[in-house]
């Protein structure tokens, strides 16, 4: 599942399996001016492959600006619970699996326009 919000909140998500329910921690999102970012905001990272098992490449799109020739990365799980954290320089990066387990991550990328959230799988 993919959100998008549309105005400046708190947001969190809720994963309900056999009856059971877990609400993540919030995030305060907020949103810009610019109606272009969110336009086209799910072409600003590519992911590939995804699913992946061993590592996957995360690259920024070209026409998103970094700041300072920089940007930072975070990865959390389902729960909200930051789970890795790099400060980018390139618009290239390499991810190992490492010691992340299969599930669902989420992929945090704040940049000169805002911050991109993406879904990554691990197999």
């Amino acid at each position: 599942q993919n959100f998008t919000p549309t105005s400046t909140g708190n947001y969190a998500v809720i994963v309900s399996q056999n009856g059971c329910s877990d609400t993540s921690i919030c995030y305060t999102i907020t949103t810009t001016s610019n109606s272009d970012f969110y336009k086209d905001e799910s072409n600003s990272i590519t992911i590939f492959p995804n699913p992946f098992s061993s590592q996957t490449t995360v690259e920024i799109n070209g026409r998103w600006k970094m700041e300072n020739g920089k940007c930072e990365l975070r990865m959390v799980d389902l729960l909200g619970q930051e789970v890795y954290r790099s400060e980018i320089k390139t618009s290239k990066i390499l991810i190992n699996r490492g010691e992340l387990r299969e599930g669902i991550y989420f992929l945090q990328l704040k940049i000169v326009q805002g911050t991109v959230t993406k879904k990554l799988i691990v197999e």
